[in-house]
């Protein structure tokens, strides 16, 4: 009787320790397997911001102050983008959606582009709106920063990787800047 206990016991304990395992397991290749669906469904929007104000020539302002005010207008946005994060159960099995903001600089312009899921397309569209009233936003098909013809023309990516928790430098900009470390691919 007590061989079939322990034995009860043994196999409780390794179900016990394999059910982390496989759950993990399940998971990493549903959200691999969902990131590719939502790659998918991403739709690049050409952002027109309207040129610089000249109100820092006046005289009346700060330095300052302006930069406040444009840091509180990027705020803006990243607020109502925040308020798009979901909690319940399948965006924590799944993760969470993707939105992506690039700047790309093609023979010497710079173009800003916004990768978004087709779902949230009329949230991002109102929360850059909110920031800046006269820019315009319309949908274009996918860029493509590569050279056609082949290695002609060179292509040049970085990437800058904090070094404290990610949510610290967007919340204490009054503060220190952010430690960045930079790395170029």
């Amino acid at each position: 009787m007590t061989i079939l206990i322990v034995l009860f016991l043994v196999i409780i304990a390794g179900l016990a320790l394999a059910a982390p395992i496989v759950f993990f397991h399940f998971r990493k290749i549903h959200r691999e397997q969902k990131n590719y669906e939502r790659g998918l469904k991403m739709v690049p929007l050409l952002i027109h911001l309207p040129p610089p104000s000249d109100d820092l020539d006046v005289g009346s302002r700060d330095t300052r102050d302006v930069a406040d005010e444009t840091i509180s207008k990027a705020t803006a946005i990243y607020d109502i983008i925040a308020s798009t994060l979901k909690t319940d159960f399948k965006s924590q099995f799944y993760g969470q959606r993707h939105i992506a903001f690039e700047i790309v600089g093609i023979q010497g312009r710079v173009y800003m582009y916004a990768a978004v899921p087709i779902a949230l397309v009329d949230v991002i569209k109102q929360a850059i709106n909110s920031a800046y009233p006269t820019a315009r936003l319309e949908e274009v098909a996918e860029h493509n920063i590569f050279s056609p013809i082949g290695r002609i023309s060179a292509t040049i990516g970085g990437e800058l990787n904090l070094k404290e928790n990610y949510a610290h430098p967007i919340a204490t900009y009054h503060g220190k800047p952010a430690k960045c470390s930079r790395s170029i691919r």
